[in-house]
């Protein structure tokens, strides 16, 4: 055998087994590596995702490991890059003016994170109310999803409701929500906190009102019986209505609760678009 020109085998190899690939490159790529200010770029973005993954629903949780969460922002905002832009010029090469830029773009990852989140509390609000009615409140347990103190019926309303909400296709709303910002709000856009609080009151409203609304049959029923126990107590003073008024409430509120469990399951899978609607009516 007569052995190659290793000359001739180094200028052919390349041409042979390593074709040109500029023109086929990964948009995200070319993105992060196609000019002086893309990587300092990155970090924007991924302030304003790290942001909103600190606060959203269902992430936020400790059940999901900080390195996990971690993880999910820089994938995700390494595929939210090639739509971010910087307004109104280039990234600021100075380093406090950058700082800046970043704690603005982190806030800016908050308020939408903390908008997605108070919609989602309505399930836990509701479980709250009914918690109160039934007579649950009075033994508190801690929350293993977000560590805190929090009742029967408030922690398995917001179970159920983040299991619909995975089902739902939340998370899959609640980033193209995020990657649809920079449309409406570029890397240093400044007029959008004041908008931010104003959506943030409304949202805290709107989950004020579906919590009461999904609690309304329980604290009816127990408006009953409480009318019903007194009337039983001013006709029977004998009687020991306290002994069996909270036997009772517990009774008659888990009846209502489970009567209207499939309506209560409707409205905590339409969670998932709501959060996304309240967080695109942040966008100006």
């Amino acid at each position: 055998m007569s052995r190659r020109d290793p000359d001739r085998w180094s200028a052919e190899a390349p041409t042979r087994n390593t074709p040109r690939r500029e023109a086929a490159a990964i948009p995200i790529l070319a993105a992060l590596f196609g000019g002086p200010g893309a990587f300092a770029l990155y970090w924007l973005v991924l302030a304003r995702v790290g942001g909103v993954f600190a606060v959203a629903p269902v992430v936020s949780t400790s059940t999901v490991p900080a390195p996990l969460r971690a993880a999910l922002s820089v994938l995700i905002a390494l595929a939210v890059l090639p739509a971010a832009e910087v307004h109104p010029g280039p990234v600021p090469q100075a380093l406090w003016p950058y700082v800046g830029l970043l704690a603005h773009e982190a806030g800016v990852g908050l308020v939408i994170g903390f908008v997605a989140r108070i919609v989602f509390s309505a399930a836990e609000m509701a479980g709250g109310f009914l918690d109160v009615q039934v007579g649950f409140s009075l033994g508190a347990l801690i929350d293993p999803l977000y560590g805190q103190q929090t009742t029967v019926l408030a922690g398995f309303f917001n179970a159920l409701a983040m299991l619909l909400f995975l089902l739902a296709g939340g998370l899959e709303l609640l980033v193209l929500a995020v990657a649809g910002s920079y449309a409406r709000i570029p890397v240093g856009a400044t007029a959008f906190f004041g908008a931010g609080a104003m959506q943030a009151v409304s949202a805290l409203a709107w989950a004020m009102r579906t919590a009461f609304q999904i609690a309304l049959p329980a604290l009816a029923l127990g408006l009953v019986l409480n009318l019903a126990l007194g009337l039983v107590g001013r006709a029977v003073p004998q009687l020991n209505v306290l002994a069996s008024a909270l036997p009772l409430q517990v009774l008659g509120g888990l009846l209502a609760i489970l009567l209207s469990l499939p309506v209560t399951a409707a409205v905590f899978g339409a969670l998932a678009g709501e959060t996304a609607t309240w967080v695109r009516g942040l966008l100006p």
